[in-house]
């Protein structure tokens, strides 16, 4: 893989966070989302998919510690947006024409505040995920192209 390669799959994966977050954004905004379509599992993500397999390769050029940062943030995030979903979808006692029809589960007053805070703090965390990604971005640019050939 070639910087620019690199960088792409970067890039790529930035964008794949940030629509996991929209999507989690979305439920806590009242949208209608399906369970299933935002993994609980910080390795089930799309971003989660890259950082597993290509993402911790970069760790060989990675002096400053950016992909263990990274894996802690990503893990925080979804260990927040797991509060999320218990709210919205773990007690879910719609009735069988509930559920038949695709109405949304009642979610109290105290439990949707309870989950906007929760989706700050995953705001939050997801800010700082983005910065390390940029941070990380920053480094490899300016890497000597022969500790990039490290990694192939």
């Amino acid at each position: 893989m070639d910087r620019t390669d690199i960088l792409d799959h970067i890039k790529g994966a930035r964008h794949a966070h940030q629509k996991w977050v929209e999507s989690a954004r979305s439920i806590v905004g009242g949208m209608k989302v399906e369970k299933n379509d935002i993994p609980v599992k910080h390795t089930e993500c799309n971003f989660g998919r890259w950082f597993y397999s290509d993402g911790v390769k970069l760790a060989q050029l990675d002096k400053l510690n950016y992909i263990e940062q990274i894996d802690k943030k990503h893990q925080e995030l979804h260990e927040e947006y797991r509060k999320i979903y218990n709210i919205y979808f773990a007690h879910d006692d719609r009735s069988f024409f509930g559920k038949l029809f695709n109405t949304k589960p009642t979610i109290f007053y105290s439990d949707e505040q309870l989950a906007k805070r929760s989706f700050q703090n995953l705001q939050e965390i997801s800010n700082d995920l983005l910065n390390l990604l940029e941070f990380l971005e920053k480094h490899i640019a300016l890497l000597p192209r022969a500790a990039l050939d490290a990694i192939n």
